[in-house]
């Protein structure tokens, strides 16, 4: 009787093994079939369709197979392959389907409204600084990410630089990003796309020459931009640089660490889910989550908190301040046709436009990366800010407005030229000059409206943000 029985449990254990081994492969033979239908289709729908009746054949067919020498192994099938799917259907509704619940921050309206519908068919936002009797070589500010761009504060405290300096600007939200275009086809965000767009907005000022000032990614489009057009570009200031050429990235050498990061988001199966996706086929995971939803989610990854670690003090960061107008797939796209996009170095070292390199002193993009860009620009000045990381604006506004004011107008730096091989160790290396470390105080032709001058500002360009540890780490392995 006690065989008997213990038999008994035996069997019964087996089959619930059996039926639960049925349940999780059918449940994973039908997660592959979801991503892997994306190569065929970006259409949600049927990739629903086909991981559900995957999901159904192997975790049915295994419960049959399992439950042949048992009563009605059929009935036993179809209640296995149907309670799984249940259960899988409710666990992807609460998870991978349920929106991640972020809205695109508020983003400051475009003054007047204004946009250039480009010959190379993007539409961009932009914004015009008029200077009293500005000279006939305008400045174009490029922001950074991709798909971060500057905040209203950010252009207002360049604004006073340039414009105080005799100096028209514009500022313009790239593709894909702030008030300008969002693609219907993601796959059309290409570094190629941005260098043809800058120079389409070049058209559009009118000028033969122009001067660019790029933050981080904006660096890096200036560059490529003057790689290809030289002969258009009479000076550039490129601060907090990112890489020149990613497929070849200096390695990293000893320097001081920045700060930790303290993420404000993490990172959902939603998001994990669209990864996978992406990876297989971008269409279908910009159908999976659209534009809205993954541009609110990189708004809220970007909200200063976030980015604590890309400044020398945290502090400096208010936490309330939430960024807006933020580009999730120009910033996945853009990013990963850097290895596809041909090598900027050779042709800009035969370029002669002086170029003025700023880098902070708690940057988190290695210090190899700066003096590359010192070694292949042959006219090109580099110094290091005292008290500030990538986000310079941020915790030196008034340094950084004075040196940009000083290299438009011919002026001596505040900041002495670093000519050093190694990663530069302040104190004596980078010293502020005697002059008044805040803004300018050369009149601009108009008031601009917000924080005074000394009121510290919000990054001009918030761009490839090495060591941040925010969740919007972009799907080709590279962080914003």
């Amino acid at each position: 009787m006690v065989a008997g029985a213990l038999l008994k449990v035996l069997t019964i254990a087996r089959r619930a093994i059996s039926v639960t081994l049925s349940a999780m492969l059918g449940a994973v033979a039908g997660s592959i079939a979801f991503f892997g239908t994306a190569l065929f289709t970006a259409s949600v729908t049927v990739l629903v369709v086909v991981g559900a009746l995957v999901l159904l054949t192997v975790s049915g067919g295994l419960a049959y197979l399992s439950g042949r020498g048992g009563r009605r192994p059929l009935l036993l099938s179809c209640g296995v392959a149907s309670a799984t799917l249940v259960v899988v259907a409710l666990s992807a509704a609460l998870t991978v389907f349920k929106p991640l619940g972020f809205e695109p921050a508020p983003y400051g309206s475009v003054d007047g409204g204004r946009y250039w519908d480009l010959p190379t068919d993007s539409r961009v936002a932009y914004e015009f600084f008029p200077a009293a009797g500005a000279g006939e070589t305008p400045v174009i500010m490029l922001h950074g990410g991709p798909g971060a761009p500057a905040t209203e504060v950010a252009k207002e405290h360049m604004a006073r630089a340039v414009t105080g300096a005799g100096f028209d600007l514009y500022y313009y939200d790239q593709l894909g990003t702030g008030r300008s275009t969002r693609l219907e086809d993601v796959r059309g965000y290409t570094v190629e796309r941005q260098v043809r767009d800058l120079e389409a907005v070049r058209r559009e000022t009118g000028a033969e020459e122009i001067i660019l000032i790029g933050g981080s990614w904006g660096a890096e489009l200036g560059a490529h931009y003057m790689a290809t057009h030289p002969e258009r570009v009479k000076k550039a200031v490129l601060f907090s640089p990112g890489a020149l050429y990613w497929p070849d990235v200096p390695a990293p050498e000893d320097e001081p660490a920045a700060a930790e990061g303290d993420s404000t988001v993490g990172h959902p199966p939603r998001l994990l889910a669209w990864y996978g996706l992406f990876f297989v086929n971008p269409e279908a995971a910009h159908n999976f989550a659209p534009d809205r939803e993954m541009d609110g989610y990189l708004d809220a990854a970007l909200s200063n908190r976030g980015l604590s670690s890309a400044v020398c003090d945290p502090e400096s960061l208010e936490s309330s301040v939430k960024r807006g107008g933020s580009g999730w797939y120009v910033s996945n796209m853009t990013g990963g046709t850097h290895d596809n996009y041909r090598d900027p170095r050779p042709a800009l070292r035969r370029t002669d436009t002086p170029i003025l390199i700023m880098r902070g002193e708690c940057e988190t993009v290695p210090w190899a990366v700066a003096r590359e860009y010192r070694e292949v620009l042959p006219d090109s000045t580099l110094v290091n800010v005292p008290g500030a990381g990538h986000l310079i604006s941020v915790e030196r506004p008034g340094l950084f407005g004075e040196t940009i004011g000083a290299l438009l107008l011919g002026e001596p730096l505040p900041l002495e030229p670093y000519k050093g091989d190694e990663p530069p160790r302040f104190g004596s290396e980078a010293r502020v000059s005697a002059h008044n470390p805040g803004l300018p105080s050369r009149p601009a032709d108009r008031p601009l409206s917000g924080p005074g001058r000394d009121a510290p500002a919000e990054s001009a360009g918030l761009g490839r943000l090495d060591g941040v540890e925010v969740a919007q780490e972009t799907a080709n392995g590279r962080s914003q």
